[in-house]
């Protein structure tokens, strides 16, 4: 009997050690580090054997010995989330819906019709808004599915829609949000400026759960959408003899074509890489040299549950075709119209519907592409004619502005009872064609209407304040073929390969930055293309790259370029009371106008040297005035007049690369990028542009008789004081001539 009890507390003790040691090993950090397949047969003989993980993947970080937790069955669902069509500027994972009326689009990417009926929408408001006369409507490919009441006003919440069967399709699926604010105790449009309802667009969407994402196209694409919404970047994993940036830039531009926005960020990494905090929903791997694949790339799961899209050495660009090949819409995010200039087009023409105006403050924009060598500087003009109408009863003081490119080039009443709520006339609005420029522009009508009263919410209006029929024309002056030098320019060319990151920056900055920004401008081509060898040129650098960049307009501003850069906040000097030019001689008595008279005459010697520099330069701010007191986060330029082709980007120790890459893919589609010869950008105003006043102008065709005339004038208008030179040396030589041919006359009748 002891030695049966002797032997049950051996066993018994062994079995404890034995647990202790096992829980102990199942707690252990373990990093595995799976070997890649031979390469002595193709990787295709045995595709059903081979897993990602085989190829690529690591171990957890923490091994474990329950089998339930890998793979996806046991992940939580995925938030399948809304992508801005066009995000906002300074923002990626948010979107304001500002004013009284408000429009935005989303794409909402779904590998199939399984996912949760359910759309979840993540509102934040303002505490201004008036519920009770206040709504959002939402619609999903064009059908409404609900409306959301913006109330929400000390935190974002979710509210929850029902989906009818059907509405959902697979792949790209547009959902509208169509916002409509009431102030609750203003009217009037100081009102509209502090009315907004933000959407949290990661927490916004529909759910999948992660078992039902298929390794398949659509579902690689949609576990991207979810990955990149939770501020994830996607790793694209090579070994040494791949090319990581160029392998990047060609899978990173077809997934941002087919998922809308802007391309995601990357995490550029080797095979082996430890986990990562966040487990991956997708994953690129590109293959070493050597292993095949039946079509150059393949979707397959991985072992810790992501799809990956496994890609040969050198398919990429299959794969990426292939990505974009699979979805059945056509391009959801088409770029503004070509206007094409010397004739009449009706706004139809422009896939323009008729303009309402809704609200107190409106702002209606209609963007057009014009040529990228289409260029008129001197007095040609164009015209609009304005087929219009405007409501009745509308409160005194009412206006409505045609602006050009944010140059008010017309202002209309909107308060004439005796034309209100009828069709008027055609009415031609003659502007200068030189407020147009290459590539995009934008015609704005914007409308003000006071409040009627002012103190206490606006009634309820379901008429337009003011329509603009799809019939109105738009004719813009033919120009010969020429472009004048600038950022747009070398924005507008640019191809991956012109895109280049110093060392300072390369050690500083992601390293998935440069190819997700050259993903920005895959495929861009422009009328000189082919004219000359010379390529163009962006190098991303770091304010410590500043003395690097080679040009006097950087050489005389060094400091200033520092200082807008690493100074977070600026405050413009405010003088006190009143300088010499605004004091009149009427306001003072003999003895002091006499005191004042050097001072008046020295104001009237600094009025005469600004007249000659307007006429000398044109209206364009001085560099160093322009630079004086402002802040940025990045700047462009394009500091070497005689390399009109290269460009820097600089982006300064605060600058979030992120935001800038947000920046720079929203003036694809809009007008309001940079531009000129230096823009700086921050989060608050965008991209603020300096032009130099003497730009090259470069003419792209033969001169004939024809041209001629155009081409003196572009050329005198951005350089007239090298037409002033020209013009006065002709005069001078005709006037010695005659001098002469006076003087032979003289002596001939002597």
């Amino acid at each position: 009997m002891t030695a049966l009890l002797r032997t049950f507390m051996a066993i018994l003790a062994a079995t404890t050690v034995w647990t202790v040691f096992s829980g102990a090993t199942a707690e252990a950090q373990v990093i595995q580090l799976d070997e890649l397949p031979g390469t002595e047969r193709p990787l295709m003989e045995h595709t059903d054997e081979v897993s990602d993980r085989l190829a690529t993947d690591h171990q957890s970080r923490h091994a474990s010995s329950e089998p339930q937790t890998s793979g996806p069955e046991a992940r939580p669902d995925v938030l399948l989330p809304l992508r801005a069509l066009h995000p906002q500027s300074g923002e990626t994972a948010r979107y304001r819906l500002g004013g009284e009326f408000d429009e935005a689009r989303f794409v909402l990417f779904v590998p199939n019709t399984s996912v949760d009926s359910t759309l979840r929408l993540s509102t934040f408001s303002t505490v201004n808004v008036l519920p009770e006369q206040s709504r959002i409507d939402v619609l999903v490919n064009g059908t409404e599915v609900g409306v959301i009441i913006p109330e929400n006003f000390n935190a974002f919440r979710t509210a929850e829609l029902s989906l009818p069967p059907g509405v959902l399709k697979e792949g790209r699926n547009v959902v509208s949000l169509k916002a409509r604010h009431t102030h609750r105790v203003s009217c009037g449009p100081e009102a509209g400026f502090s009315l907004w309802t933000e959407v949290a667009l990661e927490r916004s969407g529909v759910t999948l759960a992660a078992a039902s994402l298929d390794a398949d196209i659509l579902g690689f694409l949609s576990a991207v959408s979810a990955q990149t919404a939770r501020g994830q970047p996607i790793s694209l994993r090579a070994g040494e003899d791949v090319e990581l940036q160029d392998s990047a830039t060609k899978i990173i531009a077809r997934i941002s074509k087919a998922l809308g926005g802007i391309p995601p960020s990357l995490a550029l990494e080797g095979y082996y890489t430890t986990e990562a905090a966040l487990p991956e929903l997708a994953r690129v791997t590109s293959l070493p040299e050597g292993m095949v694949l039946e079509d150059g790339f393949e979707i397959r799961r991985g072992g810790d549950g992501a799809i990956v899209l496994l890609v040969e050495h050198d398919a990429h660009d299959v794969a990426g075709q292939a990505l974009l090949d699979t979805l059945p819409d056509s391009d959801i995010e088409a770029l503004p119209p070509q206007l094409s200039p010397g004739t009449p087009i009706r706004l139809a023409d422009l896939d323009q519907e008729t303009i309402e105006g809704r609200g107190h403050y409106i702002r209606e924009a209609l963007d057009f592409s014009l040529p990228l060598d289409w260029l008129v500087l001197a007095s040609q003009k164009a015209r609009m004619r304005l087929l219009y109408r405007f409501d009745t009863s509308l409160p005194e003081g009412s206006l409505l502005l045609v602006k050009v490119n944010d140059t008010t080039v017309r202002l209309l009443p909107l308060d004439q009872a005796g034309d209100a709520g009828r069709p008027l006339p055609v009415l031609p609005v003659d502007f200068d064609a030189a407020l147009l420029t290459p590539g995009l522009n934008r015609i704005i009508f914007e409308a003000l209407i006071p409040g009627d009263p002012p103190d206490r919410a606006c009634d309820l209006r379901d008429d337009p304040v003011f329509e603009i029929s799809d019939r109105t024309t738009l004719f813009v002056p033919d120009s010969p073929s020429m472009s004048v030098t600038g950022i747009e320019r070398v924005l507008t060319h640019l191809q991956p390969s012109d895109l280049e990151v110093s060392e300072r920056a390369a050690a500083r900055l992601p390293a998935g930055l440069l190819p997700q920004l050259a993903a920005i401008y895959n495929g861009a081509q422009g009328p000189d293309a082919a004219e000359t060898g010379e390529s163009y040129r962006l190098t991303i650098g770091t304010l410590q790259d500043i003395p690097q960049v080679t040009g006097g307009l950087v050489t005389a501003h060094l400091p200033a370029f520092r200082e807008i850069l690493t100074t977070p906040t600026g405050t413009a000097a405010n003088g006190t009371g009143n300088s010499p030019s605004e004091i009149r001689f009427g306001s003072m008595n003999a003895p002091s106008w006499r005191l004042s008279l050097p001072d008046r005459l020295g104001d009237l010697r600094g009025r005469l040297e600004s007249w000659v520099e307007v006429l000398w330069y044109g209206d364009t701010p001085k560099f160093g005035e322009w630079l004086h007191d402002r802040r940025a986060e990045a700047l462009l330029l394009q500091p070497n007049p005689d390399r009109p082709r290269d460009a820097w980007l600089i982006l300064g120790p605060d600058a979030d690369p992120q935001t800038i890459v947000a920046s720079l893919a929203r003036a694809t589609w809009s007008p309001e990028g940079p531009r000129g010869q230096v823009s700086a950008y921050r989060a608050e105003t965008g991209w603020q542009s300096w032009t130099s006043h003497s730009r090259n102008v470069v003419l792209h065709e033969p001169i004939t008789y024809k041209n001629l005339q155009a081409v003196l004038g572009n050329f005198a208008s951005a350089q007239p004081w090298a037409f002033i030179v020209v013009i006065m040396a002709f005069t001078l030589c005709s006037a010695f001539v005659g001098m002469i041919i006076a003087a032979l006359a003289q002596r001939r009748d002597r």
